[in-house]
C-alpha cells in the first residue's frame, strides 16, 4: 500500500504479455474504476470546454486529450459517436491525460448543448469555411471549441449551434488538416502565450 492508498503487485512476465496491447509494453498496469455518473451540470460547464464530435480515430482523441491538458483545458466533451476514451490507443495517445484533466465526459453532449446558452459561453467550431482563425476576437476563456469528424466535419446539430465557424487559412495542396493538428493550432491561438 503506498500513501495514496494505492496498492502495487509484481506480476510475471507471462501475466504482463498477457495484458498488454503492444510488443514492447512500459511494465506498469493499473486496475482503475471508472465512474459512470455523469460529473453534475456546473461542472460540465465550466469553460473553456474542449468539444470532440464523431472523432474516430483513437490517435486523435488521445492526441487532443494531450493537447487539452497541455493547455489546461478543464473541460472535456466527447460524443458517445467518437472512439472510447479508454481505447488502449487512447489511452496511449494521451500520455497520462485521463489523470489530469479535471472533468472528462463521454455520452451525448447535444443533450447538454443548449446550456451553454444560457452560461453566455461562446460556441466555436473548426470548419474548412469560416472566419480566418487570426481575425478572431474573443475576451477571456468563456468559450466552448467543437473538433468535428476527421471524415465529414462538424455534425449538422452542431453546426446549427455555433456562434462562429473559425478555419485555419492552407497555403498548400492538402485538402485539410488532420483533427489533432487542426485543435492544436486553434487552442494555441485561444489559450497559448499572451492569452492567460
Amino acid at each position: 500500500m503506498t500513501d495514496r492508498g494505492l496498492e502495487a503487485a509484481a506480476i510475471t512476465e507471462v501475466q504482463a504479455q498477457q495484458l498488454a496491447t503492444t510488443r514492447q509494453p512500459q511494465g506498469i498496469f493499473a486496475v482503475i474504476k471508472i465512474s459512470s455518473e455523469p460529473p453534475p451540470l456546473e461542472q460540465l460547464l465550466k469553460p473553456p470546454i474542449l468539444i470532440m464530435d464523431d472523432i474516430s480515430d483513437p490517435g486523435n482523441l488521445g492526441t487532443l486529450l494531450r493537447t487539452a491538458d497541455w493547455y489546461g483545458v478543464p473541460t472535456v466533451w466527447i460524443s458517445r459517436a467518437s472512439t472510447d476514451v479508454y481505447n488502449p490507443k487512447v489511452l496511449r495517445g494521451g500520455m497520462g491525460a485521463h489523470f489530469h484533466l479535471p472533468t472528462l465526459w463521454q455520452d451525448d453532449p447535444i443533450s447538454v448543448a443548449d446550456e451553454l446558452k444560457s452560461k453566455d459561453i461562446t460556441l466555436l467550431g473548426a470548419a474548412l469555411s469560416g472566419k480566418p482563425l487570426e481575425q478572431l476576437r474573443l475576451r477571456g476563456k468563456n468559450w466552448a471549441l467543437v473538433i468535428g469528424s476527421e471524415a465529414r466535419g462538424l455534425s449538422t446539430c452542431w453546426r446549427q449551434r455555433l456562434d462562429e465557424a473559425v478555419t485555419i487559412p492552407g497555403y498548400g495542396q492538402a485538402e485539410s488538416l488532420n483533427a489533432a493538428v487542426a485543435g492544436g493550432i486553434i487552442l494555441q491561438r485561444l489559450l497559448g502565450s499572451g492569452n492567460h
